[in-house]
């Protein structure tokens, strides 16, 4: 199945396989995750992934922060801009609390 896996553009991954692997990630590694999150980012605001990715980059550990080591300043911004559009959504089920924790301790 890894043979599958899109590798040149992740533009060309289709928002079903993003649900059907949403456990992934918990796997990436730093290249894998700046390869990946702004598929998922892209299909979650179009409403096309359910999964919310509010938890992957909120809870943050030592271990999971290495994760997102390669983003440069761009794309931390965006993450950040991501999170607070989560925030100021009324429909999110997401705590703001850990919103607002992750973008003071983390992202800015």
């Amino acid at each position: 199945h890894r043979n599958k896996d899109e590798k040149q553009s992740w533009e060309r991954i289709q928002s079903k396989h993003l649900e059907a692997c949403s456990s992934s990630l918990s796997f990436f590694d730093a290249l894998g995750m700046r390869f990946h999150l702004p598929a998922f980012i892209i299909a979650d605001l179009q409403g096309k992934y359910g999964m919310g990715m509010e938890f992957t980059l909120t809870y943050l550990t030592d271990e999971s922060c290495r994760k997102f080591e390669l983003l440069n300043l761009k794309q931390r911004q965006v993450i950040i801009e991501y999170l607070q559009f989560i925030r100021k959504n009324p429909e999110s089920k997401f705590h703001h609390d850990d919103i607002d924790y992750a973008l003071k301790n983390y992202w800015k």
